[in-house]
């Protein structure tokens, strides 16, 4: 009873702390921060900016993302979907990013049980 109870504590605060993640990566990518993505990466990241697709460390994922707002300047990004493994140990978000020039794009997040960002996929929607 006692390891139930502890599993769906558990499993609520890793869907909370994933939620949360979730909304700030959004919210940063809208605001066009890449120091605050950075700081949720992992130590690696796998980044795919539309063709561009690669594992970058933190300062490279950074000089990329920089790269990428400036050519596709953020007005929006919202969730549309997330989801989380089968043993609550990673999460995915799918969200929707609309750019000043009106192009949709697909963003596609994954974090860790860590909460750490190890996956940013941007591509046309």
């Amino acid at each position: 009873m006692r390891q139930t109870i502890l599993f769906i504590l558990f499993s609520v605060s890793m869907s909370t702390l994933h939620a949360q993640m979730g909304e700030r990566v959004f919210t940063l990518i809208k605001n066009q921060d890449v120091d605050g993505i950075i700081e949720l990466a992992d130590n690696e990241i796998d980044l795919c900016l539309l063709d561009d697709q690669n594992i970058y460390n933190k300062s490279e994922a950074r000089q990329e993302l920089v790269r990428f707002f400036s050519e596709h300047e953020p007005t929006s990004c919202e969730a549309v979907h997330s989801g989380k493994s089968r043993k609550q140990k990673s999460a995915y978000l799918l969200g929707k990013m609309t750019t000043a020039d009106g192009t949709l794009y697909r963003v596609f997040v994954y974090a860790n049980a860590n909460n750490k960002l190890m996956e940013l996929r941007i591509d046309e929607w």
